[in-house]
Parts: structure tokens; sequence; C-alpha cells
């Protein structure tokens, strides 16, 4: 929508630059209006998302009833901690050097027995199950099926 409204600037503006209306005050206000719209919607494409990010991403957290600390730490734009009600925890971090790139980290808990019933098992049994927990995360998280063609 708001690309339309730039192009419709760019050519309201053409229009009282090949001064079709014959009059200058009619041009000025042209040029005023395919101004306007130009900015107005440069500012809600490329101005807007990328600069209140953060904000944005709180109110969103904050609507699904996360509880939302943010930080502006030097390395980062913003880090946003969240915690939902159930006690899970997630970082939200924007790097200065990574450019439009998001990190989100979460803390996976494990239980009291995790590592008595892990020190049970033989080396290779032990190995095999922590390849077999690696191999599920990584399907989850990588896209196999735009990979595969699907």
């Amino acid at each position: 929508m708001y690309k339309i409204e730039i192009g419709a600037g760019f050519v309201v503006t053409a229009l009282a630059g090949f001064s079709l209306l014959g009059s200058l005050p009619a041009n000025i206000i042209l040029v005023t209006l395919g101004g306007a719209l130009i900015f107005h919607g440069s500012y809600e494409v490329f101005f807007k998302p990328r600069m209140f990010l953060s904000k944005r991403l709180g109110k969103w957290l904050l609507s699904r009833n996360w509880k939302i600390r943010m930080e502006k730490t030097p390395p980062f734009d913003f880090i946003i901690w969240a915690e939902d009600d159930s006690r899970r925890e997630l970082a939200i971090t924007k790097s200065k050097e990574a450019k439009g790139m998001l990190v989100f980290t979460a803390a996976i808990l494990k239980g009291e027995e995790w590592g008595t019933n892990l020190a049970k098992l033989r080396s290779t049994q032990r190995k095999q199950l922590i390849e077999d927990i690696i191999c599920s995360l990584l399907v989850r998280i990588w896209p196999t099926a735009t990979l595969s063609g699907r």
C-alpha cells in the first residue's frame, strides 16, 4: 500500500514539474502533496520497520502475556528479556554488526535426573543420544521442505 503511495507521490510531483495545470499556486500544491506522499510512504516502508523494531517486538510479546525487560548494551542495538507464565525465558537480541538479523536464545532446562540417567549410559549410547538430539533440533530449525522442493 505504501509503495503505491510513493509511486503516486512521484506521479503528482511529475505533473507539477511539467506545469500541466498552468498556474503556479496549483503546481506548488501538487509538489507539496507529492512530497508529502513520498515522505510518508518512505517513512512507513523503510524507516518505521527498522527503527521501532524493539518496541514492536515488546508490544507483541506483552500482548501474548510475556513479561519483558529491555536493555541497551553497547555491542547490541537492543536486548529483550522475556518470560512467560510457565517461567520459560527467551532473549531476543539485535547486534549492531549483523545488520538485519535477530537472534532468539532460549534456555532448555533439564530435570535433576538428566545427569544421572545420562551417566548410566555407555559412552557410545550417550554419544548417539546427543547426536540424535542435535539432529532433531536441526530438523526443526532447517527449512528442509524448501530445500527438497516440496
